[in-house]
């Protein structure tokens, strides 16, 4: 009989090189697979989150250009003495 077929003491029989058995290998992969689907969900929120900040400084970057036109335009408003309709009034020209 082939010495390496004989059981072991610990139950088990085969050659005594070390290896994984079927079930590590699953648990294994398992795990890994939890971990990726776990990174990638982490990477579609900094995505979705990267695109939510880049929007945002759009619409600030949109309204301090807005401000900046109504601010240079009052910065240049000139007052003038309107006359017409039975008085006299202040309009800005």
């Amino acid at each position: 009989m082939d010495p390496s077929l004989s059981p072991r003491k610990d139950g088990r029989r085969g050659n005594s090189a070390a290896g994984f058995t079927l079930l590590e290998v699953l648990v294994a992969v398992t795990l890994l697979g939890l971990l990726s689907v776990g990174l990638f969900d982490m990477v579609r929120v900094g995505v979705l989150g990267w695109r939510h900040v880049d929007e945002r400084g759009a619409e600030a970057e949109d309204a301090a250009a807005v401000q900046d036109v109504l601010r240079r335009m009052i910065a240049t408003a000139r007052p003038a003495v309107a006359t017409g309709g039975g008085g006299t009034g202040l309009a800005f020209r």
